[in-house]
């Protein structure tokens, strides 16, 4: 579940303008569609392990192109290539939602109605600067977690980065970052 989770975080809608039953246009199906099937968006996910680091890849390659949905197949690699079957998912990314009307404009919709926007940012990563969106998230349940998303419009699954921590004996430790490695265009 956390993975599938995870997937749904690469797309982040932003309402423009709200009253109940709107459609509003999911900016990363906007992204996606503009390029060939077999492109390609790779992260790299940390994990902390005790005293280690585990480091994990996430392919996430655009396989199917339709009217109201796009999908996307999430394959997940270990630093020695290794493939780990059970994260593979094919996930969708849909064209667009519709609001509840309880939303105000700029707020949020469907599954990141609780993101909270937090400013602007300019991150450097992989050597090019981009600018961002910082979005927080906090869940109380089964622990109190705090999640950051850095969103930007200058990739097609607009997330840059992500980092979550974790309240644990009253101490913040990271649990997980997902960090933007490399894109690839089919050709």
């Amino acid at each position: 579940m956390r993975y599938v989770v995870g997937c749904l975080v690469l797309s982040f809608v932003i309402l423009s303008i709200s009253y109940a039953g709107e459609k509003v246009e999911n900016p990363e199906y906007a992204a996606w569609a503009k390029l060939k099937v077999g492109s390609m968006v790779i992260y790299e996910e940390t994990l902390p392990f005790g005293d280690k680091k585990i480091v994990q890849f996430r392919h996430h390659t655009l396989t199917e192109i339709k009217d109201k949905e796009i999908r996307v197949e999430s394959r997940c690699f270990v630093e020695k290539g290794d493939e780990i079957k059970d994260y593979k998912t094919n996930y969708p990314i849909w064209k667009g939602f519709e609001t509840t009307g309880k939303e105000k404009k700029g707020d949020p919709v469907g599954f990141y109605a609780d993101w909270v926007y937090s400013g602007k940012e300019k991150v450097k990563l992989n050597g090019k600067e981009y600018n961002t969106q910082v979005f927080k998230l906090t869940k109380t349940f089964p622990t109190e977690t705090f999640h950051t998303y850095w969103i930007t419009d200058e990739l097609p699954t607009r997330l840059l980065k992500s980092e979550e921590t974790e309240k644990s004996g009253g101490k913040m430790k990271v649990t997980r970052t997902i960090t933007f490695k490399e894109f690839k265009p089919a050709k």
